[in-house]
């Protein structure tokens, strides 16, 4: 996984892990799938991303707004790779 300014860092984790991608819009998106994915073209305002084991451990978490605001958490067991 990448941090800021491209430092990468390595979480030791079980085999699987729960990713959940969340996204704010700025309108009311039109969706249309293509090659099995729903997708749109509408900009986002702010999106997030969530990284965790099966027994809901948090491994890692990034968020950024629309002023390109980021914010990068990483659990105490990862480090710099």
């Amino acid at each position: 996984m990448l941090g800021p300014l491209g430092v990468a860092y390595d979480c030791a984790t079980s085999r699987r892990v729960l990713v959940r991608v969340r996204a704010v819009l700025h309108a009311t998106p039109t969706r249309y799938r293509e090659q099995g994915f729903e997708k749109t073209k509408t900009s986002v305002r702010e999106g997030s991303l969530a990284v965790r084991t099966q027994a809901g451990e948090q491994r890692a978490f990034a968020a950024v707004d629309d002023s390109g605001k980021v914010r990068l958490l990483f659990a105490p067991s990862c480090a710099e790779d």
